[in-house]
């Protein structure tokens, strides 16, 4: 297959994919993020060959065939230049939705009447995965007067509320009431 089909194919290819997540995204400001990095990536796969011919100095022979010499485009780095451009542009709405299921866990934890109030601090991953949670608890005064397996109880529905809500592995949960 020559460069030209391999291009064409590689730029079909990557169209797909983009299109298929944009019917996966929700319709809201991040979606309109998404969009934009999505069109840099595009823009990357289209310019390539013109970069090519830039490089080539405008004589037209892009492309080597039959002369023992590798022929295709030369690598400008372009493919990881979006990846970086993606993950930048991800950071702050792994941020913000980490913020937001934090938020949304520390209100459905407060509705315990032994809880007066609680903070939850999200870490993830550079995929975007969590890595790790920390639950802080500030108990209601009458729950030190409560027996210690009462109290075993309320830390257990705490680590079971935080599991269930964020779909993780227990062992990845840290509860601690102050």
């Amino acid at each position: 297959m020559g460069p030209w089909q391999q291009w064409l194919r590689m730029l079909a290819g990557l169209v797909l994919v983009i299109a298929f997540f944009d019917l996966l995204l929700p319709e809201n400001d991040s979606k309109k993020l998404a969009k934009l990095i999505m069109g840099l990536v595009i823009t990357a796969a289209l310019i390539q060959p013109i970069m090519a011919i830039i490089a080539s100095g405008w004589e037209g022979a892009v492309f080597t065939v039959d002369t023992g010499i590798p022929y295709g485009m030369p690598d400008y780095g372009l493919i990881h230049a979006g990846t970086d451009v993606q993950s930048a542009g991800m950071e702050p709405l792994r941020s913000l939705i980490g913020q937001t299921a934090a938020s949304q866990l520390e209100a459905l934890l407060i509705t315990n009447e032994s809880i007066v109030n609680a903070q939850v601090d999200i870490a993830l991953a550079d995929d975007g995965s969590v890595s790790q949670v920390q639950v802080t608890v500030w108990p209601a005064p009458a729950f030190a007067e409560l027996p210690p397996d009462q109290q075993h109880v309320v830390k257990d529905w705490v680590a079971a509320i935080t599991t269930r809500y964020l779909q993780l592995d227990p062992f990845r949960i840290l509860v601690e009431f102050v």
